[in-house]
């Protein structure tokens, strides 16, 4: 059976109210950040982790339905987020406990 673990990273994501969560960043979350830093001259996510990781989150966080959909970027880079961590496997919940549907649409 072929690996279906996603390997675009997962993020825990807390809120400037104390709520946590974890997303997962899918391929549209990545074309968003490829298309925005571009536009905007950012440098490339190896080179500005925290603006790469952040964007993945917000965006993810919009997509997965966890901020209403007009959170604006400056809104969540500058206050509303405090902290994103990638999550790794011995950090908690592998991608099917942190999002079961997402596992009927990889095996699928």
């Amino acid at each position: 059976m072929a690996d279906t673990r996603l390997t675009i990273p997962r993020l825990r994501v807390t809120l400037d109210d104390g709520r946590e969560y974890t997303v997962q960043a899918l391929n549209p979350d990545l074309i968003a950040w490829d298309r925005t830093a571009a536009k905007q001259h950012w440098p490339q996510g190896n080179a500005a982790p925290f603006l790469w990781l952040t964007f993945l989150a917000w965006k993810a966080s919009i997509r997965a339905g966890e901020l209403p959909a007009d959170t604006t970027w400056e809104s969540f880079s500058e206050t509303i987020c405090v902290q994103v961590a990638n999550v790794t496997d011995d950090d908690g919940p592998g991608v099917d406990e942190a999002n079961p549907t997402l596992l009927a649409v990889v095996h699928e």
